[in-house]
């Protein structure tokens, strides 16, 4: 019996002290910022990991995809920006609503609420002494692309008639343009990344609406990634039946009004409800080699030294 205790013990206390090394190893701290969402208050969590040194750091905010708390990038990113001299504050926007994932159903939680979510940590990270208040950037992927993409519009920010000091760069990695503003002028430089082979956020209607904003001189720069899917795969994909895209809207994207969204083609405009059913699609290529998603980082990464980050 004792050495079954002595055994448990032990073995507590090397996990512990894992835990600790871990901890250590991270350089991360967890920040709190709390905002009102839709008549209640929910709790931002941001986990911010810093680089070696002292500071001040540049940041990037990566915001999560559908995916949640599970999304990759909350991770993956944070070597090579960390590497590189860049802190980052990876910010899960779906357990302060106790949501997990809105693959299936994306209506759970708005790309709104979430750029609204991370306009607020961007206000306290701007109060913090290590923390370059001119250099806070917005990073996200999917619907966290969305995310980032809307942030960076000046169409977005009359809609949602926010007057918080915007991102000072954006990074839009594989987000879906079928929904988007009139108004082509940017209120932060944009660095996009699409897949070629992507399914689900097809590149061709953000190139058209990216081609649309360098016309109209805005600081936006853009490429379409080789053979990759959505995944940032070019092998080894899988299709997922359920999940839900809405690029059926590919060829006639749609803007957003006060009163519905108003097809580019048309002129028509639709309920907001209705979008999702004039719009949608169930099914897309995920999972594989992710082989591509490296290149993703490593591209990201020197377009933000390249603006001073």
């Amino acid at each position: 019996m004792a050495d079954k205790l002595l055994k448990s013990f032990l073995a507590i206390s090397l996990s512990l002290t894992f835990l600790l090394l871990s901890i250590g190893v991270s350089n991360a701290e967890i920040m709190e910022v709390a905002r009102e969402d839709r008549g209640r208050t929910i709790y931002l969590r941001p986990e911010i990991h810093w680089p070696p040194g002292t500071g001040p750091f540049g940041v990037v905010i990566v915001v999560n995809s559908s995916a949640g708390p599970k999304d990759a990038f909350l991770t993956v990113s944070i070597e090579p920006l960390t590497k590189a001299g860049i802190a980052v504050a990876t910010l899960d926007t779906f357990t302060p609503r106790d949501v997990q994932a809105t693959a299936v159903n994306q209506k759970l939680v708005s790309s709104t609420q979430m750029a609204l979510d991370a306009l607020f940590v961007a206000e306290a990270l701007r109060r913090n002494s290590r923390v370059r208040p001119d250099k806070i950037a917005l990073q996200g992927q999917s619907k966290g692309g969305v995310t980032a993409l809307h942030a960076a519009t000046e169409g977005w920010r009359q809609f949602v008639r926010t007057t918080k000091q915007p991102f000072d760069a954006t990074i839009a990695m594989a987000p879906s343009c079928e929904l988007q503003f009139r108004d082509p002028m940017l209120v932060s430089p944009l660095f996009a990344l699409m897949g070629e082979k992507d399914d689900n956020t097809l590149p061709g209607p953000c190139v058209k609406l990216f081609e649309r904003m360098k016309s109209a001189g805005q600081p936006v720069v853009w490429e379409v990634v080789e053979g990759a899917n959505h995944a940032w795969s070019t092998y080894g994909s899988y299709l997922s039946p359920n999940l839900f895209s809405i690029r059926n809207c590919a060829d006639e994207p749609y803007y957003y009004t006060r009163k519905g969204f108003e097809s580019s083609l048309t002129g028509q405009v639709i309920a907001f409800r209705q979008i999702f059913s004039r719009c949608g699609a169930r099914g897309y290529m995920i999972g594989g080699s992710h082989d591509k998603r490296p290149y993703v980082l490593e591209r990201a990464v020197k377009w933000l030294k390249g603006m001073g980050w």
